[in-house]
């Protein structure tokens, strides 16, 4: 099976990951790669597709990423998505309410990055494909790394992004958690703490690991940027430090001029 249709079929079935699998290669994030692995293993292995078979992080990413999109595009869309919009948060309880209102109000004062991404014909060559127009070279063939690392690198989508989870996740009830992301917990009829454990295991891969993982060159308008800045800023190197705190300031300056954002 060659790489492009195995990722294709990462991100349509669900079952064992290909790509998740640490290179045999050894680099100096090797041992990184490996606590990601088994980090985000752990956060996906309770859940399952309704073939019973085990979640793939590839169509995990690939799921919420068009779920995401297909959201933005309903808060800027015609009259009739507005309408449906509309009755749906007639359903929603205060918590939903306000997540969704922080989400939409984003959406609407940042249109120019939303609009610029979210169509379908913006995604990978497995998405929109009856609206794309002109050369299909320059689309990515599927949700790889690649395409991730693109989609978030603005910080006003890592944000996006982060709002639409907290609305996904705004109540903790795991039966509107499986209908609304179309994954299993578990078989019961009664969802149990455990499975609310699991749910909230999934929001931290969606949050944290899945951006973290990729490595994302961060934008220089980026908040993630000005905080640190700020942080090192405010350093004392002066005054001793404990060992587990110290801090090599022209490290992490080094580090953040190439774009990277610094996670001590």
């Amino acid at each position: 099976m060659d790489q492009e249709t195995k990722c294709l079929l990462d991100e349509s079935e669900p079952g064992q990951c290909f790509s998740v699998y640490p290179s045999q290669e050894f680099d100096k994030n090797l041992f990184s790669k490996i606590d990601y692995f088994k980090t985000i293993k752990e956060k996906l292995a309770p859940f399952f597709y309704r073939s019973k078979k085990p979640l793939k992080k590839e169509y995990v990413r690939a799921n919420i990423i068009r779920l995401h999109k297909k959201n933005i595009r309903m808060i800027m869309s015609n009259k009739k998505s507005l309408r449906r919009m509309k009755r749906e948060m007639a359903l929603f309880t205060d918590k939903q309410a306000k997540a969704f209102e922080r989400f939409k109000d984003f959406t609407k004062n940042n249109w120019e990055i939303m609009s610029a991404i979210c169509p379908t014909e913006s995604g990978p060559m497995t998405d929109g494909k009856a609206r794309r127009k002109g050369s299909k070279n320059k689309a990515a063939k599927s949700f790889n790394d690649t395409y991730v690392r693109d989609y978030f690198a603005d910080y006003r989508m890592r944000e996006s992004f982060s709002y639409f989870i907290d609305y996904i996740f705004a109540e903790e009830n795991s039966s509107l958690l499986v209908s609304s992301l179309n994954y299993f917990c578990c078989l019961n009829e009664n969802h149990s703490e455990k499975c609310i454990s699991h749910w909230l295991g999934l929001k931290e891969f969606y949050q944290v690991l899945m951006i973290d993982e990729l490595n994302i060159i961060y934008d220089i308008n980026s908040s993630d940027i000005i905080c640190e800045n700020e942080w090192i800023e405010n350093i004392d190197t002066s005054q001793p430090q404990d060992n587990k705190d110290i801090v090599d300031v022209s490290v992490i300056e080094k580090y953040m001029e190439n774009g990277y954002y610094y996670n001590s």
